[in-house]
């Protein structure tokens, strides 16, 4: 019944994640408020779960002690631009390595929420945008260690809440190219 639960929960949080519009050229750009601060906070946690799962498919001590270790880097002048490209590489990466199912580019409701809103003349990537990709990674990984600890262990750690302020783009960024190069090393 646990099971049950947390592919329910794990359903809906993915549906959230649809919102998420990665045309190339988009219309409009999605903007719910959101800042690199709330996206910096999701990295964290996409980075957290990724040592978990890898704790939990047995990579030995030696390995999980250098997968704690490795630190962010530092980056400048990076935009939300930059931090969805490589998001959208993992996004990838995780599709391929999970064989999980392609989102839709542009689901019909983000569509309508943006006509709701009206015509915004804004085509830049916000951080709203990178915050939904970064939840689709987050929620999939989270379903990863699931499926992996057959629902027999917490995943509210996963979800926890940060409360950062003031975080940059390129502050994002550093905790995407740490997660990328976290992948590489220990997929």
């Amino acid at each position: 019944m646990q099971k049950n639960n947390i592919r329910y929960y794990l359903k809906l949080f993915a549906l959230v994640a649809l919102l998420f519009a990665s045309t190339a050229k988009p219309v409009q750009a999605l903007e719910l408020g959101l800042t690199p601060s709330h996206v910096y906070g999701l990295w964290l946690n996409i980075n957290n779960v990724y040592i978990q799962l890898q704790k939990e498919k047995g990579i030995t001590d030696e390995k999980l002690k250098h997968l704690q270790k490795m630190e962010p880097n530092n980056f400048k002048g990076k935009e939300p631009s930059d931090v969805l490209e490589r998001s959208r590489q993992i996004q990838e990466s995780l599709i391929t390595l999970f064989s999980l199912k392609a989102v839709k580019p542009t689901p019909d409701w983000v569509i309508h929420f943006q006509d709701i809103e009206g015509a915004n003349q804004q085509t830049s990537v916000t951080p709203s945008e990178v915050y939904i990709l970064a939840s689709w990674i987050l929620n999939n990984m989270v379903e990863q260690y699931a499926e992996t600890t057959h629902g027999a262990k917490p995943i509210s750690s996963f979800y926890k809440e940060h409360s950062y302020t003031n975080m940059m783009p390129s502050d994002v960024f550093a905790l995407v190219d740490l997660f990328s190069r976290r992948m590489k090393e220990y997929k």
